[in-house]
């Protein structure tokens, strides 16, 4: 609808006559023609109630779209008026005899033939009286103003676009009357200053709502701007004390003075923003920054202490955008950039940039803070630099948060060169040292072996005297060979122990029953641990075999007991168990003695490792356990705490017994049915006369050699069907002689007589299951594998595990 009456906004439109028309068209009508006709303007004359057009200029019949109107009344030449209301405004003004003036009205033309549009009109109707005063028709004249109106439409969007983006920014505009003294704030610049009403404020709300400590600073600012000559930019951060909540609040403000047609400056316009949160920021950076040199401080301290290794006294650090961009590079940092690179860095350098021309730096770079900037916080240790001038440098590197998100990320960086070479002396060092404790270790361990076997050989060296001399005491004789078997079985054992730690023992694996193997070592053990330790066994009556070598066993749990007792040296209790555990077997010594620390339990199955005193042990008691269990697909674990003793746990596999153990004792009640012809071949005289004595001794016919090649000639003219020869022979060993003779005959018997440990070497020899008689053995042990293996009537012995009697 349009505006009634007079818009207050523009003044009223002067009236216009019907005699000041009648006088223009009496005066002269043409050149009253030629202005109606060639107006700018839109007029148009109205006559009588019914409002029928006399006259219409061209900008009016432009404007309703070129229709016939004259002679026309209003609401039949233009029905979309009466629609509109604007036949209503015509009938008023011609009732009432008072005009009506129109600004910005919109009204919507809809001319035959053509497409509805709007227009935005301000118009003027004049009543038109006559000589007697009464109204006889109604003139118009109005202006077309849509193209303004849109410019002022597009205009209102901008200036609402403006304030939605300063509002939603969080900008606040400000404008300063320095006349009167008062101050323009939008709701955001009065939020800043704590003031949620929408009273009028002034420059004394401004100088009020500064905090004492920058109010000279600011106010000084500002009064710099306000003067001729003065600055051109006002460009301040300060903060306020909310009139309204007491808040304090960090801003940043800038503005720019506006001066009149004579240079004298009337206002002062600008903007401020919240710069709170990056104040709080800064701060928190900086108690970063104190936190951090206090870490770094304890860091260097306890570097010292471990080696005395940290070098420098600054840090280099840096910090990065997600570009790459040094966001903040300290002095030592950048004077270590340049010293290796040739180029000091500073703020806004990009560092890959930077190492363009070293294509292989700058990918590690890279590659580094792409690490960090992903947001994953590590420390690299790596050598950065040009040959001649690299370093190895320790970088810790950590994410950049600000307001909750990450912008970036620094990096803290320690020249440890020094440190590096330093380790890696103390490293080469520590292994040299540990290379002199191991043969130390060795040589106590030789030294204990040689105090052993001199024993051993007195004992043996003893007896045959004896018999020497007493040849004629058949008692006597008899006596000493007794004593000298057993002495002999005892060094078989000690030499077992010594193939076992060497890991090259070849396991004589069968079924042994625990409860026999204990009641066999029991005297032993209570003998072992003396008078002041009680031993204990749980479960006697349990009956179960375990997939083992006797012998080593038999070891691992004497070891068991020995570390047991040196454990309670003041007397303790030491328990033994055994328990079934589906189809493992579990053997468990437990001992309430000393205890270990955790660093000793750490490396308690290292070989040489031992915490008693020198000479009274070798560190090779649980490495043999830990090795015996790991040969027969066993396991072992240690539970012990300092003060609250240990218990050591064997785990071994569950096996069925086996009757041919028994029998292999019994005495063959066919006898020796078969006689052999054997070549007996060993470079050690003493051996190979035993050898032959022995052979010869049990009914075989037999003929010797003092190595391989004598062996092939006595292979050449003699009849042999038997092969006994030593393995470790010099210039042709037992595997070399027992191809050339099976070459030259393919049915011949071949026994190795070794102490050689590998099985599979012998295997390999002959190209099939090999027989061995590993020394020492007696004339027994020989007996049964001769006449065992190749006899009429073989008993039941294994090949490649033919060991002596209790061994």
């Amino acid at each position: 609808m349009p505006t009634d009456g007079l818009s207050p906004l523009d003044p009223p439109t002067p009236e216009v006559g019907e005699s000041e028309v009648a006088r223009l068209m009496r005066g002269d009508p043409m050149q009253f023609a030629r202005l109606f006709q060639q107006a700018p303007s839109f007029m148009a004359l109205h006559s009588g109630p019914d409002h029928v057009f006399t006259m219409a200029n061209p900008a009016y019949l432009n404007l309703v779209g070129q229709r016939p109107l004259l002679g026309r009344a209003a609401r039949d030449a233009l029905p979309e008026a009466r629609e509109q209301g604007y036949l209503d405004i015509l009938d008023q003004v011609y009732r009432l005899g008072r005009p009506h003036a129109g600004t910005e009205v919109t009204y919507r033309i809809e001319a035959p033939g053509t497409s509805p549009r709007w227009v935005t009109v301000d118009f003027v109707c004049q009543p038109l009286l006559d000589e007697a005063g009464q109204v006889t028709g109604v003139f118009v004249l109005g202006s077309d103003v849509t193209a303004r109106a849109q410019a002022q439409d597009k205009l209102a969007a901008k200036e609402e676009q403006l304030r939605q983006a300063t509002e939603g920014g969080g900008v606040g505009v400000w404008d300063v009357d320095l006349a009167s003294g008062m101050i323009y704030w939008t709701t955001r610049t009065r939020e800043l200053f704590g003031i949620f009403s929408d009273r009028p404020v002034s420059l004394r709300d401004f100088y009020e709502g500064l905090h004492p400590a920058d109010f000279k600073a600011t106010s000084e600012a500002f009064a710099a701007v306000t003067v001729p000559g003065g600055a051109k930019l006002y460009n301040v951060e300060y903060r306020t004390v909310g009139k309204e909540d007491g808040h304090v609040r960090w801003v940043a403000a800038r503005g720019v003075p506006v001066m009149d047609a004579h240079g004298q400056i009337k206002r002062v316009v600008g903007s401020v923003i919240d710069i709170t949160q990056r104040k709080h920021d800064e701060q928190r950076i900086r108690d970063l920054n104190d936190a951090l040199e206090q870490k770094l401080s304890l860091y260097l301290a306890e570097r010292r202490l471990f080696g005395d290794l940290v070098e420098g006294t600054d840090a280099m650090v840096q910090v990065s955008d997600h570009h790459y961009n040094f966001m903040a590079i300290n002095h030592a940092s950048a004077s270590e950039f340049e010293r290796i690179f040739g180029v000091r860095p500073k703020v806004g350098d990009n560092m890959l940039v930077l190492l363009k021309d070293f294509p292989e730096q700058q990918r590690w770079v890279e590659t580094l803070w792409r690490r960090a900037l992903s947001g994953e916080e590590f420390t690299e240790v790596r050598e950065f630099g040009r040959e001649g001038r690299s370093r190895h440098y320790e970088m810790h590197f950590r994410s950049l948060h600000r307001d909750g998100r990450r912008i970036g990320a620094y990096q803290f960086v320690y020249d440890v060169t020094e440190r590096i070479e330093k380790e890696e002396r103390l490293a080469r060092t520590e292994a040299a040292l540990a290379q002199a404790q191991k043969m130390e270790a060795i040589g106590q361990l030789v030294g204990g072996i040689a105090h052993d076997f001199n024993n051993l050989l007195q004992a043996i060296r003893g007896n045959f005297d004896i018999i020497a001399r007493r040849a004629s005491d058949a008692e006597l004789v008899a006596r000493c060979a007794e004593k000298g078997q057993s002495i002999s079985e005892r060094a078989s054992k000690l030499t077992s122990q010594l193939l076992a730690f060497s890991r090259e023992h070849s396991f004589d694996l069968k079924p042994v029953s625990l409860r026999r193997l204990l009641q066999d070592l029991e005297p032993l053990f209570r003998t072992t641990l003396g008078a002041r330790i009680d031993y204990r066994r749980e479960a006697q009556s349990l009956d179960v075999c375990v997939l083992a070598d006797a012998v080593q066993l038999e070891m691992a749990l004497l070891n068991l007991v020995i570390n047991a007792r040196d454990a309670m040296s003041d007397g303790g209790r030491l328990v033994l168990a055994v328990e079934e555990d589906g189809n493992s077997v579990l053997i468990r010594v437990t001992d309430d003695g000393a205890g270990m620390t955790p660093d000793v339990l750490a490396r308690c199955f290292d070989p040489f490792f031992t915490t008693k005193a020198v000479g009274k042990g070798s560190g090779l008691g649980l490495s043999q356990v830990y090795g015996m269990c790991k040969r027969v697909d066993g396991s072992v674990d240690v539970q012990s705490a300092p003060g609250q003793g240990t218990t050591v746990t064997l785990r071994l596999r569950r096996a069925q017994p086996d009757p041919s153990a028994c029998d292999a004792e019994r005495p063959n009640p066919q006898g020796d049915a078969r006689r052999h012809h054997v070549l007996v071949v060993d470079d050690d005289a003493d051996v190979r006369d035993f050898l032959t004595d022995a052979v010869r001794a049990l009914g075989h016919d037999v003929v010797a050699a003092a190595d391989g090649r004598e062996a092939l000639r006595v292979l050449g003219t003699e009849r042999v069907d038997l092969l006994l020869a030593d393995f470790s022979m010099p210039q042709m060993d037992g595997a070399e002689l027992a191809r050339h003779a099976l070459a030259l005959r393919p049915d011949l018997k071949v026994v190795f007589a070794s102490g050689h440990p590998d099985a599979d070497a012998f295997h390999a020899a002959t190209g099939r299951e090999a027989v061995v008689l590993r020394k020492p053995f007696d004339i027994e042990t020989l007996r049964r594998t001769l006449n065992g293996q190749f006899g009429a009537a073989p008993e039941s012995l294994s090949p490649a595990s033919a060991d002596p009697p209790g061994t």
